[in-house]
């Protein structure tokens, strides 16, 4: 894959790769009907980034959202 200078969020990149596992971190929060979370989505507890290094703490990420049940805000 690498990197690119000039292209900072060309699909092919790590960093490209990794940022979109980010969001997967919070999948619990997602408005997506029919939404199927990823082996990433449920493995991946925490991310990490620092100048040329990354730490993925591995785990199970199963907490629920505090405001979303079944692809849709709690009502109060």
């Amino acid at each position: 894959m690498g990197g690119s200078s000039d292209k900072g969020n060309a699909s092919q990149t790590m960093m490209t790769f990794f940022k979109s596992l980010t969001d997967g971190l919070n999948h619990a929060e997602f408005i997506q009907p029919g939404y199927v979370p990823s082996d990433y989505d449920r493995h991946i507890v925490s991310m990490h980034f620092y100048h040329n290094l990354l730490f993925i703490y591995k785990g199970l990420n199963d907490e629920g959202s505090n405001r979303i049940s079944h692809n849709e805000v709690r009502r109060k």
